[in-house]
């Protein structure tokens, strides 16, 4: 053997032993002698609950015992079923009573039991009476008690344990069915039961180790118990759950804010026909307003409103695939602002046709895929710079949509990891309930829905938006309108653009059939000169802007309640309701 391979099995066997010493629970100077449970069932579901403790201290001077009883059923499922428990009283079981205090601790029902002033020694007796509500489980075909007696969070031995389980009512042995288990949280290790003719008397066949514990199933007949009211259970529910009601009130809470810094203000008139776009709005500055956001049909009205203002041609090619997928061609017929009747090209206007022209003076959409997503990511910044800075929104709808979309993600990511943390804590340690963490995981998400609708106008900017949607109107409604249109030379493609950004072009090209009969210079069909169908046209137009903008967007692939305890799995050590444990002190 080589000196490494010696080094390497000393530390094998250093480790092996150090995780078998911290293993070993500490040792203890106290044990319970006998632990013994007494359960009632009242008719009306209630659970009368008797635990007997002998403890012997030995010669150790403690002051008592703590006992920590669940008040939720084995498992952190969110929302899960709970018990509620009010301890009657803790006497020494010959009639005088134990100084007790109890309160609620996390997931626990927490009962001192001993006087702080006191030192006692010895064997001592506790007798801890306590009610329990929503303690039975209910089923189509029987009601059941599955009751964990003695608790698996002891940190000492129990030498002897049983529980005695009484029925308001003797259906008979016959009618029904019973079940234990003892040994440590899973075991399936069958404890002795004997049943009578309204109950039955379980035993732990062998003293419970450390971390051990008793539990019983008990099933009976429909009709011995009656099920608490559906009103109670809501009640029981909401008490022990409040945090079903955190979403309720964030949900109000985020109304107001939005009510408050979010929503339009008012400008004191309605929705009214326009028969043109208001002052000198452009298409893609005419749908942001309307949605608050940069869409494709946006960049691609653009496109089309460059075109009818001269600056290139759309040009249809064949279908490219067995899917019918078109490529269009664009061509530059003209350099920027040297044939715009309306001015200098926007900032955004101005980055989108020099981006589609920088290498060559004509490009197929094919060329745009996979590149040109990052211009359409610029000018998209443009135009949220341009309409905020022209006193239409308060602030830029992409920067608040952000801020409150990212704090929305941001709140439901940590509620779903505390989430995680709280199901993975078999302990009870951490602090916080399941429950809580999936409320603050909703929370998130309610603030991830408000997002989109805390982007705020100015007076001016809701005025405006009022505005385009008269024009809207007057678009998709041109046929029943003013009959002069066929005078207004030039008017269909004029507002052709605007009608693609508020998705209307066929209603606006309905009202032109049989009025216009030539194809606008600007766009070459596939099917070459022929009859001009307005309606045709604005098909072809649509899946033009279609295909451009699945173009403009693509971006390249980056690199590679309880389970009975009588079926399905069954029942187990440790399973149910009740159980927990204690310790001295």
């Amino acid at each position: 053997m080589t000196a490494r391979s010696a080094v390497a099995c000393v530390l094998t066997v250093v480790m092996l032993a150090a995780l078998t010493i911290l293993s070993v629970p500490p040792a203890q100077a106290w044990t319970i002698r006998d632990m013994s449970v007494e359960i009632t069932v009242a008719r009306d579901a209630t659970l009368d609950v008797r635990e007997t403790i002998e403890v012997d201290f030995g010669g150790e001077q403690r002051h008592g015992i703590y006992r920590e009883i669940p008040l939720h059923e084995s498992g952190r499922q969110p929302g899960g079923r709970r018990v509620r428990i009010r301890v009657l009283a803790v006497t020494d079981g010959a009639g005088d009573s134990w100084q007790y205090r109890a309160r609620r601790s996390g997931r626990y029902l927490s009962v001192r039991i001993g006087d702080p002033a006191v030192y006692v020694t010895g064997v001592q007796r506790y007798v801890i009476r306590y009610r329990v509500e929503n303690g039975l489980l209910f089923f189509p075909d029987h009601d059941e008690l599955y009751w964990n007696a003695t608790g698996n969070e002891w940190p000492v031995a129990i030498n002897q344990a049983s529980c005695v389980v009484r029925l308001p009512a003797s259906p008979g042995s016959q009618r029904l069915q019973a079940n234990a288990w003892v040994g440590p949280q899973g075991s399936t290790e069958r404890a002795e039961v004997d049943l009578g003719e309204n109950g039955a008397v379980f035993r732990s066949p062998r003293p419970l180790g450390y971390a051990e514990g008793l539990t019983v199933a008990l099933g009976w007949p429909k009709g011995i118990v009656q099920p608490p009211s559906l009103g109670s259970r809501v009640v029981w529910f909401l008490l022990d759950n409040v945090f079903v009601l955190v979403p309720v009130v964030f949900l109000l809470a985020m109304t107001i804010i939005w009510r408050v810094y979010g929503r339009d203000p008012a400008v004191g008139q309605s929705v009214a026909v326009r028969y043109e776009p208001p002052g000198n709005l452009r298409p893609a500055e005419v749908g942001t307003l309307v949605d608050e956001r940069v869409d494709t049909r946006d960049i691609a009205a653009t496109i089309v409103d460059l075109a009818v203002r001269g600056y290139l041609t759309i040009e249809e090619g064949p279908s490219g695939n067995l899917l019918g997928k078109r490529t269009y061609i664009l061509r530059k017929t003209a350099e920027p602002g040297s044939r715009d009747r309306r001015g200098e090209l926007a900032p955004y206007e101005k980055t989108i046709y020099q981006k589609l022209f920088a290498l060559a003076d004509s490009v197929t959409t094919e060329d745009l895929e996979n590149s040109f997503y990052i211009t359409v990511g610029t000018a998209s910044d443009q135009l949220y710079a341009d309409l905020t800075r022209k006193g239409l929104f308060l602030g830029r709808p992409d920067r608040v949509r952000k801020v409150w979309l990212e704090s929305g993600w941001f709140v439901f990511g940590a509620g779903v990891f505390l989430l995680f943390i709280a199901l993975s804590d078999e302990s009870g340690s951490f602090p916080l309930e399941p429950g809580w963490a999936l409320a603050a995981a909703v929370c998130g998400l309610i603030v991830v829905a408000f997002s989109r609708l805390m982007p705020r106008k100015t007076f001016s900017g809701k005025r405006a938006a009022l505005e385009i949607l008269g024009f809207e109107e007057y678009l998709a409604r041109a046929e029943k309108e003013d009959l002069k249109l066929q005078e207004k030379k030039g008017i269909f493609e004029t507002f052709l653009p605007y009608a693609i950004s508020l998705k209307v072009v066929e209603q606006w090209a309905r009202a032109f059939e049989g009025v216009l009969d030539q194809n606008p210079d600007w766009f070459i069909g596939a099917e070459g000169p022929g009859r001009f169908r307005p309606v045709i046209f604005a098909r072809s137009l649509n899946a033009a802007c279609s295909g451009l903008g699945s173009a403009m967007t693509s971006a390249p692939r980056s690199a590679s309640g309880g389970g009975s305890a009588f079926g399905g799995g069954g029942g187990f050590s440790g399973g149910g309701f009740g159980g927990g444990g204690g310790r001295a002190w």
